[in-house]
């Protein structure tokens, strides 16, 4: 089927009027003029040359009109045709692209799901990995196949459970020496109350002041065993590294009660 279009002169020339009968009427009318109102010659010239350029405009039309009638039928024509292909080739295309964007809409889909699993995946390994107290990036886990991240898991939940243990000893040890000081400052407690009571204190100066001769050898005896068995009581007492300021408060008074008592004790000898 050919498309071409036919030139503007061949165009021209069905109208039966050439550029050469424009330029020759042209050169006939475009010059005349009327010199003034009683010109009466020199208007009906004027006239009759616009009356003739007119009726050739209007035959050119005409003429327009006619050439141009089939040609506007033959688009309309063609239009038709169009319409009527396309809306044949319509179901078709439909069908088409119905089945093509069910894969394509399958496959976003897929991509949605396996994106949404990566992302829980990855938050599971996090948990876990917060579990264990195992610090890592997430561009180093993310990639590691299950295997791997499993085997790096196991080392440092080894690692953990061996801390654990550390910790859970170290406690049990604190808490058995802390039990431990308890009871010997318990037993310090017990043994000052034993060798300084103030009554006895009291009632004793009034027996020296009334009986010293008779009194004095008995009691050196008895202070000497009190006092060994204090020294010996508090000399178990040692110094807590990791203990609480009570305990360590409450040994330093007892030291400085014994040495207090023990000058009481030397005067008396």
């Amino acid at each position: 089927m050919s498309t071409e279009i036919a030139p503007v002169e061949q165009s021209v020339a069905l109208f039966d009027l050439t550029e050469a009968a424009i330029s020759q009427l042209s050169e006939k009318y475009y010059d005349l003029t009327i010199d003034g109102i009683d010109d009466k010659e020199g208007f009906d010239l004027v006239h009759k040359g616009r009356m003739h350029i007119r009726d050739l405009r209007v035959q050119v039309k005409k003429t327009h009109k006619e050439l141009k009638a089939p040609v506007l039928q033959h688009g309309r024509l063609i239009d038709a045709a169009m319409k009527k292909i396309m809306l044949l080739l319509l179901p078709v295309y439909q069908r088409l692209e119905t089945t093509e964007m069910a894969i394509t809409d399958e496959k976003e889909r897929l991509k949605r799901i396996e994106a949404e699993e990566k992302a829980a995946e990855l938050q599971k390994r996090i948990a876990a990995m917060a579990a264990v107290q195992w610090i890592a990036a997430v561009d180093t886990i993310e990639p590691m196949t299950d295997e791997e991240f499993l085997a790096a898991w196991t080392i440092a939940k080894k690692s953990y459970d061996t801390r654990r243990a550390q910790e859970a000893q170290q406690a049990a040890d604190m808490e058995a020496r802390k039990a431990e000081l308890d009871r010997r400052e318990q037993e310090v407690t017990e043994a000052e109350e034993r060798l300084f009571p103030q009554k006895e204190e009291d009632g004793a100066a009034e027996r020296q002041v009334s009986s010293p001769v008779a009194s004095a050898q008995p009691r050196r005896t008895t202070d000497c065993d009190e006092v060994g068995e204090y020294v010996r009581l508090v000399t178990l007492v040692p110094v807590p590294v990791l203990g609480g300021r009570g305990v360590m408060t409450s040994i330093r008074d007892a030291r400085s009660a014994f040495l207090n008592r023990l000058r009481v004790i030397s005067k008396t000898l």
